[in-house]
């Protein structure tokens, strides 16, 4: 998930990054930064569904939502 967000960030895609782990969501606002294009990274815990729909109603302050990537790995 991260790899594809950071990808799309560094094409000039405004994105968002979902992800429940503090450390990537910091790598992606950096490659947003570095990229010079707008990103909002949020932990959230996939495995909740309530934080995943706010997660998502959050995505849409950066415009409309055109793509979806689900990368989560849950055990």
């Amino acid at each position: 998930g991260l790899a594809v967000a950071t990808a799309l960030a560094d094409q000039g895609v405004a994105a968002v990054c979902l992800d429940q782990h503090d450390a990537d969501t910091s790598a992606f606002e950096r490659a947003c930064t570095r990229a010079g294009v707008r990103g909002l990274a949020l932990a959230v815990d996939v495995r909740d569904q309530q934080a995943v729909h706010e997660g998502v109603g959050r995505a849409t302050e950066l415009g409309p939502v055109r793509y979806a990537v689900n990368c989560a790995g849950v055990d």
